[in-house]
């Protein structure tokens, strides 16, 4: 079944695909944190996918967006396929990677993604060893910990017509299936989760000791502390962004696929600034990505 999936990739328009796969084996002499600077400075520029720009497929009963694209990508989709080409020397490892950073067990259903990243986004790529949570390697002056009732039974009820991506179906059609989508939420049940992470104000106010500890390259989670979004997706939250941190020219640096349109990189000492007084934005959660 997974072989039979893998045939329906679907590619892309802008950066081909076929161009991207061609340069795989030329970065093998490289570190996987090499490739992750490489991967990143090639879709700067490139715009932001509203919507979520990848799905399962042509034939994914919910999301038939492609199952991976490189000409447009949210932040979650940035951050999931530089990840798998920083990791692979050849098309086909990109492909195992991909399914395995974006579902759990690699199984390609809407059900199995990780849609939530606190309650399984980041668990599944920790477990799986893509990623190790370092937010407790810094001083615990910075520390503190976000939760957050996790409602997917509600989630799912929440999702509307529009939340469908399948340009094929009749309006009618489209409503049976909205259904049957809504009808999972019996499969799931709600968790009470927890997440680390450093609070901004402590950051911004010992600068020169964060920095200090920063060792390598990171994916980068934008924490909102139980986050009231159940009005709109059916639970509330506790992340609400991601993208990559890394040093350049010895500059902290956050590489993500922004909401203001594109792939774009900021000093992350400016871009955490904007935040220092936030209602809601208190921290961030590091993922170190494993060489």
């Amino acid at each position: 079944m997974r072989v039979f999936w893998l045939i329906l990739f679907l590619f892309t328009t802008g950066l081909q695909a076929s161009e991207v796969f061609k340069k795989l084996p030329t970065l093998n002499g490289l570190s996987t944190h090499q490739k992750v600077y490489f991967w990143t400075e090639q879709f700067l520029g490139l715009p932001y996918g509203k919507g979520g720009p990848l799905g399962e497929g042509n034939k994914g009963q919910f999301d038939q967006d492609p199952l991976y694209r490189f000409d447009t990508f949210d932040c979650t989709t940035f951050v999931e396929t530089v990840t798998a080409l920083s990791l692979s020397e050849n098309k086909i490892e990109f492909e195992s990677h991909i399914l395995e950073l974006r579902y759990k067990n690699a199984d390609i259903s809407y059900t199995s993604r990780n849609h939530i990243t606190s309650q399984s986004w980041i668990p599944e790529n920790t477990s799986n060893g893509y990623y190790l949570d370092s937010t407790q390697d810094f001083p615990a002056k910075f520390q503190d910990v976000a939760s957050a009732k996790i409602d997917l039974p509600s989630w799912y009820k929440a999702h509307k017509v529009s939340r469908l991506r399948l340009p094929e179906l009749s309006k009618r059609k489209k409503r049976k299936r909205i259904k049957q989508l809504q009808s999972k939420s019996r499969d799931f049940e709600i968790e009470q989760v927890k997440l680390p992470y450093l609070v901004i104000t402590d950051i911004l106010e010992n600068w020169a000791e964060f920095e200090e500890n920063l060792n390598g390259v990171y994916i980068i989670n934008i924490v909102r502390p139980n986050w009231n979004m159940k009005y709109k997706v059916g639970t509330n939250l506790l992340v609400s962004h991601q993208g990559f941190l890394l040093k350049k020219n010895g500059v902290p640096t956050m590489i993500h696929a922004s909401t203001t349109g594109e792939v774009v990189e900021i000093s992350l000492k400016k871009y955490l600034g904007w935040f220092k007084s936030s209602s809601s934005i208190k921290g961030i959660n590091l993922l170190q990505v494993i060489q």
